[in-house]
């Protein structure tokens, strides 16, 4: 889980080591380093794409354009979580041949763990769009203590249900759904603290978003299923993805006004105008 600018993300962030490390062997430990270094490659993608939408929101709450700002908020929150998607689904699928060429001998649970982290960050996308926000309101203390306090959970309830089985993908899963957890006070605080039609967003936004995954994720997973394991495949799996993605993400997850969004920038790109 990311959550950066309070004690428990900082805490969770620690102590998590701390429980793996008292229940399992250095091979899983390096495997849950493994699956970091591929989650920390992807993740590095929506923290460039906020670190640029956030002054933009702040700007605009700033000047009293409230409806510029939510729209911003919405369109935001769905190319962040299209752009995640993007490089995730051939990653999702193709785990194990991945860190076959990449490890050579992949440890033990690190295919699993991968999967498991890049499945939380198509989780928690949603809530960066919703902190931003809420940052340019300045209203974040109350958010912050409850937040803080379900993430101060993961680690309590990683050592008690350790405790009963000592499962390594259990502390990932409780990460997974204490993020999930969390979403619902952000929305609660973005609807009393600056009137965000949680309605809308979560129609508008989180269901289009993961119909578009999830129709998207077909066609690679159908080469998947059908083509022998090796590069040739992965070959395959990466550029019917992308197609598959891109399609996916123009006709079914944006409007008309984000499709015209998305088309000036793209016309704006050097090497479209040069053609």
């Amino acid at each position: 889980m990311e959550y950066d600018g309070d004690f428990g993300g900082r805490y969770e962030k620690s102590r998590f080591e701390c429980v793996n490390q008292s229940f399992f062997n250095p091979a899983i430990n390096a495997a849950r380093g493994i699956a970091f270094q591929m989650q920390a490659a992807v993740n590095g993608l929506r923290v460039n794409f906020y670190n640029a939408v956030s002054p933009r929101v702040t700007k605009l709450y700033s000047s009293e354009h409230h409806e510029e700002m939510m729209d911003l908020v919405f369109m935001s929150s769905k190319l962040a979580f299209f752009l995640i998607m993007f490089f995730s689904i051939p990653m999702l699928i193709e785990t194990p041949y991945i860190l076959h060429l990449w490890l050579g001998t992949v440890p033990e649970y690190s295919i699993l763990f991968t999967r498991l982290v890049i499945i939380e960050l198509t989780i928690d996308i949603f809530n960066n769009p919703l902190d931003n926000a809420l940052g340019a309101s300045g209203r974040v203390r109350q958010f912050q203590i409850w937040v803080s306090s379900l993430l101060l959970l993961i680690v309590p309830l990683s050592y008690l249900a350790l405790k009963v089985a000592e499962y390594p993908e259990i502390p990932f899963v409780i990460s997974m759904l204490v993020s999930i957890l969390c979403f619902f006070p952000r929305l609660y605080f973005v609807r009393k603290f600056i009137a965000l039609p949680v309605r809308q967003y979560l129609w508008k936004v989180v269901f289009v978003s993961y119909r578009v995954l999830i129709i998207a994720s077909l066609p690679p997973l159908i080469c998947y299923v059908m083509m022998e394991d090796d590069f040739y495949r992965l070959i395959v799996v990466c550029i019917t993805s992308c197609i598959s993605s891109a399609l996916c993400i123009y006709w079914l997850g944006l409007n008309l006004i984000e499709r015209n969004y998305v088309k000036k920038y793209v016309l704006k790109l050097p090497f479209i105008k040069s053609l």
